[in-house]
C-alpha cells in the first residue's frame, strides 16, 4: 500500500489499525543502528584512506571530526526520515509507520524533534524500560511515544476511507410548458413585486424546490412544500386545488375547501404572501 506524504486529508479506518509490538521494534531499531553503523564507518574508512592519515595528530582530528559528524547526522537522519517518509529505514524493511496518536497523521518537525530527543534522553533511562514498556502498552507506545504523542503501526493496516461522494447539485424547481396563459404578480410576503408567467396545464406552488414550478420562500414554514396548484379545466378556464393537509390556501380571502375557478385579478393567499392572478 503506498502511503507517501502529505496525507493530512486521508481519514484512516481505525478499527483496521494494528500497532507494532516491542519485538517488531526492536528489529526495526537494530536495523537502522546496523545501517547508520556501517555508513558512518565507511565513511571514516574513506576519510583516512584518501588523506592518508598517519600521524597521531591527524588521527586525532580525524576522530573528533567524525564524532562532531555522528552527533550531527544522527539526528538528522531519524528526523528527516520520519517527516519526509514517516519511518526510518528500519522501519520501511519492517513496513512499520509512524503516526501522530490523535488521528493518524503524519508527524510535524517539531513532533519529530520531540520525538526524537524523548527516545534517547527519556525511553533509554532505567534499563531502557521506556522501550519495554511498549510490551504491555494497550497501543505498544514506548515512553517517547506518549511524551510525543505518537504511536508505530503496520503499514498494511493503515486502510483509508473513501471520502463521501459530494452531494448532488440542488435542482432547480419544474419547469412550465406549454401556452402562456397568465401571470402572476407577489404583492404581499418576501416575494413583493416578483412577476412570474404561467404556462402549461399545471402549476405547482410550494416551498419545495423540486417539486414545485413556482418556489415560494418562506423560511418560517408557514407554507407546505407543495401548497396549491393552479390546472387547466379546459383553454379558458383554470381552477385553484389546496394541496397542503396542514396550511390553508384562500383565494380573495376565503379559505378554500375544494377547487375553485379562477378570474381575473383573483387574490391567491397562502402564509405570509398573497398573489394577483392576471389572465391574458
Amino acid at each position: 500500500m503506498n502511503n507517501q506524504y502529505p496525507d493530512n486529508d486521508v481519514t484512516y479506518d481505525l478499527s483496521r489499525i494494528e500497532y507494532a509490538g516491542f519485538w517488531i521494534r526492536v528489529l526495526s531499531r537494530l536495523i537502522d543502528m546496523a545501517i547508520f553503523g556501517i555508513l558512518l564507518l565507511i565513511g571514516i574508512l574513506v576519510f583516512y584512506i584518501e588523506l592518508d592519515i598517519t600521524s597521531l595528530s591527524q588521527m586525532t582530528s580525524g576522530l573528533i571530526l567524525f564524532i562532531i559528524l555522528f552527533f550531527l547526522s544522527y539526528p538528522f537522519y531519524f528526523i528527516f526520515m520520519n517527516v519526509r517518509y514517516g519511518k526510518t529505514l528500519g522501519k520501511m524493511v519492517t513496513e512499520l509507520q509512524i503516526r501522530r496518536e490523535e488521528d493518524l497523521g503524519p508527524l510535524t518537525l517539531g513532533k519529530a524533534i520531540g520525538r526524537f530527543f524523548a527516545l534517547e534522553f527519556i525511553s533509554n533511562l532505567v534499563l531502557n524500560l521506556g522501550f519495554i514498556w511498549a510490551g504491555w502498552d494497550p497501543k505498544k507506545q514506548t515512553w517517547h511515544d506518549k511524551l510525543a504523542k505518537t504511536v508505530v503501526v503496520y503499514q498494511e493496516s493503515l486502510v483509508p476511507i473513501p471520502p463521501s461522494p459530494p452531494p448532488p447539485p440542488p435542482r432547480g424547481p419544474k419547469e412550465m410548458h406549454g401556452k402562456e396563459f397568465a401571470e402572476i404578480i407577489f404583492i404581499k410576503g418576501l416575494m413583493h413585486d416578483k412577476h412570474v408567467t404561467l404556462s402549461g396545464k399545471v402549476i405547482l406552488m410550494g416551498r419545495e424546490l423540486e417539486q414545485v414550478h413556482i418556489p415560494i420562500k418562506d423560511p418560517e414554514k408557514f407554507v407546505s412544500r407543495i401548497q396549491c396548484e393552479i390546472y387547466a379545466v379546459d383553454e379558458h378556464l383554470y381552477r385553484l386545488r389546496n394541496r397542503s393537509k396542514n396550511r390553508t390556501t384562500k383565494l380573495n380571502g376565503s379559505i378554500i375547501t375544494s377547487d375553485m375557478p379562477l378570474r381575473n385579478n383573483d387574490i391567491i393567499s397562502f402564509g405570509s404572501h398573497s398573489l394577483r392572478i392576471v389572465f391574458f
